[in-house]
């Protein structure tokens, strides 16, 4: 699916997040009035991010609906 797709499918199966490392998306779709929360995650390199792995996912689930967020 395509990004835009996704994100349809993702809010109407009741996802409340969606994981990207796409820096582009916010620019690329209208994320005005989503109710699914959006985190970018800017490191994309497993060996860095395993490490701070705990601090994403908190970060992650305090993610309020529509929110957008650069991680």
């Amino acid at each position: 699916l395509s990004n835009g797709d996704l994100i349809e499918v993702a809010e109407r199966n009741d996802f409340e997040v969606r994981v990207s490392t796409d820096r582009n998306l916010r620019y690329q779709q209208n994320l005005t009035e989503r109710t699914i929360a959006i985190a970018v995650v800017l490191q994309s390199a497993w060996p860095v991010l395993k490490t701070r792995a705990d601090e994403v996912s908190d970060v992650i689930s305090n993610l309020g609906p529509g929110e957008y967020l650069e991680i």
